[in-house]
């Protein structure tokens, strides 16, 4: 196979730009291998766009004759490289949106939909587009031209791959003509559609479907309920960041999203939520007092949190008791809806088990018998820890991992679980 100098691909292309890729882009590149990815392909397009971006903060200024800064536009990259291919920069004050890609052959611009269909406020949807392609073995990167987003929404839309793109020929081959073309008007302002509003709870239960285990982006996954939810997710920068912990994470990690902090946990075919830790992130939901009113558990050795299990929403509460024994203590495990109208659904079960597993009490909804409220209970010494399980038709949330029955004395007010309180 006949390979190509660079002096030589430069004659045959003089329009197009051409950068050689040094030592220090590479040892960035493989730094960037070093981010928490959960599959081969997200990494290797860090890699990718991590070379192509240090290529160009170093070589493009000086190709150009401007002394422009090339910065990224966003310090969130490495997480939106965990989803999708390409990165925003500015040179100067010109916002830009690169595809590098690593074919062989440099034929199209295809642009994944998130860089235009997210608003340019996101800093995702850009005026311009630049196309690069990455030699990663003659260590060389050629920009082909680039489009604006006119150009490029109007390009034909994959909707299996969910891509815009340009055939090379139709991109405008000098990216000078960019600075050319500013003298005489501004720049052309993407025009994008607004994206739904995600309440809280919406986007815990897309986190969830996003975050299911694959060896590859979930962004072609089909969306529940349809819509442009997605989108409205990657544009959020903390539900970004949140759903790029839940998939990179191989223990639990905590996740805030709103008022609600919940552990997700990866398992090999399901996501696991666990509730609260430590007795310093319990949470009262306004409505919990009243749901657990009706078994009338209200005192002050209750603590509580709210659990979300399949997009539905259900109450905790431990309540301790004494008993004539100092070093004994009850806790009693009660689970409803926080809608005091509301019964359980059927097929909602409460498991306790102890450190090896087994299990010793729980309670369950079964068809035909109605309930307000599961129950469960524990008699305990100090130092035993126990597990509990809350699942509905097969999918499961721990609650919490672990927690003692009965703190030691000299512990009682700065136990990291649920302790006996004075």
């Amino acid at each position: 196979m006949l390979t190509l100098k660079l002096d030589q691909l430069a004659e045959l292309y003089p329009e197009h730009i051409w950068l050689t890729i040094a030592d220090s882009d590479r040892q960035a590149a493989a730094q960037a291998e070093q981010y928490p990815y959960s599959h081969d392909t997200a990494r290797a397009r860090a890699t990718l766009n991590t070379l192509c971006l240090e290529c160009l903060k170093r070589e493009l200024p000086e190709t150009l004759d401007r002394p422009d800064t090339i910065a990224p536009a966003t310090d969130d990259l490495a997480k939106r490289w965990e989803f999708v291919t390409g990165f925003s920069v500015t040179i100067g004050d010109v916002p830009l949106v690169v595809i590098p890609t690593d074919t062989l052959t440099l034929d199209e611009l295809r642009v994944p939909r998130e860089w235009v269909d997210i608003p340019s406020d996101h800093q995702w949807a850009a005026p311009y587009y630049v196309a690069c392609q990455v030699d990663l073995e003659d260590d060389w990167v050629r920009i082909a031209g680039y489009a604006t987003h006119d150009d490029v929404k109007a390009g034909a839309y994959d909707r299996v791959d969910r891509t815009y793109s340009l055939p090379v020929s139709n991109l405008h081959e000098n990216i000078y003509t960019i600075w050319h073309l500013r003298e005489h008007c501004p720049d052309p302002q993407p025009q994008v559609e607004s994206l739904p509003d995600l309440s809280d709870s919406v986007a815990e239960s897309l986190i969830r479907h996003y975050s299911q285990p694959m060896p590859y982006s979930p962004r072609l996954l089909p969306e529940p309920e349809g819509g442009d939810r997605w989108l409205a997710l990657l544009a959020n920068p903390s539900h970004l960041d949140q759903l790029h912990t839940c998939r990179t994470s191989p223990q639990q990690e905590r996740v805030s999203i709103g008022e609600t902090l919940v552990t997700i946990t990866r398992e090999a075919r399901a996501v696991v939520i666990t509730a609260w830790r430590s007795l310093q992130d319990l949470v009262n939901p306004p409505e919990f007092a009243m749901a657990i009113a009706r078994s009338a558990q209200i005192n002050p050795m209750s603590k509580g949190c709210e659990v979300l299990l399949d997009g539905q929403r259900f109450n905790l509460a431990i309540v301790y008791q004494l008993t004539n024994d100092p070093e004994e203590l009850r806790a009693q495990i009660k689970v409803n809806s926080p809608d005091p109208q509301a019964s359980l659904p059927v097929g909602l079960t409460l498991d306790v088990r102890d450190e090896q597993g087994d299990l010793l009490d729980g309670d369950r909804v079964n068809p035909g018998q109605p309930k307000d409220v599961l129950e469960a209970s524990i008699l305990g010494a100090a130092g035993e820890a126990y597990q509990l399980e809350l699942s509905l038709l097969g999918n499961s949330a721990m609650l919490p991992e672990e927690f003692p029955t009965h703190p030691s004395p000299d512990t009682s007010q700065h136990l990291p679980w649920f302790p006996y309180l004075r």
